[in-house]
């Protein structure tokens, strides 16, 4: 925003005075719960840029913050901010972490992933990855057509591209854990045998 620290700390007294923000723990302020939709109706309204650069400060804010005090509260509103800025490899990378599962914001990340390999905004490689997450996430439920649908897809991919080592092993991983949870142990067999040269 562009906003010298001298200036910064001027408005965030006059925050305070006006109750827009509150203390709220230990060196940690609040914005007041009847101003938040005000703020993001305002948000709304802001030039895109503008709106993105501070999406890109608050970002390296959290990281940072979380780098120094270890404080994974904050977790969920960086992946928000990533989704909002449409940060695709970094979600990603999430999607394999089994932390946001347990942390109850995966299905944010997911919903993003779908987005993404639903449009043409992805490079091949990206996308391939974009439908790994997408199955892990999934194949915690269960089995579904819709998981036969990624890995289809996944298989395409791999068929179109010259893709790695690594692409290779994780859409056979893949593969074996979904035929595994159908029952089908003879083509789980069959996949083990097919890898075991390249392994």
């Amino acid at each position: 925003l562009n906003i010298p620290s001298n200036g910064a700390a001027t408005l965030i007294k006059k925050m305070r005075a006006t109750g827009t923000i509150e203390n709220y723990g230990n060196q940690t302020l609040k914005v007041h719960d009847a101003v938040r939709a005000l703020g993001l109706q305002h948000l709304t309204m802001m030039d895109v840029d503008i709106v993105n650069n501070a999406l890109l400060a608050l970002k390296d804010l959290l990281i940072e913050s979380l780098q120094q005090e270890r404080d994974t509260s904050r977790f969920s509103l960086l992946t928000q901010i990533y989704i909002k800025l449409n940060d695709v490899m970094t979600l990603i990378a999430l999607s394999g972490e089994e932390l946001f599962y347990e942390m109850g914001i995966a299905v944010d990340i997911m919903e993003s992933l779908k987005q993404a390999t639903a449009s043409d905004s992805l490079a091949p490689l990206q996308k391939f990855w974009a439908l790994d997450g997408l199955v892990f996430s999934e194949l915690k439920d269960g089995v579904s057509e819709q998981i036969a649908q990624w890995l289809e897809a996944m298989g395409a991919l791999l068929t179109e591209h010259e893709f790695g080592y690594r692409e290779r092993t994780a859409y056979t991983m893949k593969r074996m854990l979904f035929l595994s949870e159908k029952g089908d142990l003879s083509e789980v067999q069959t996949l083990a045998e097919d890898a075991r040269p390249s392994l």
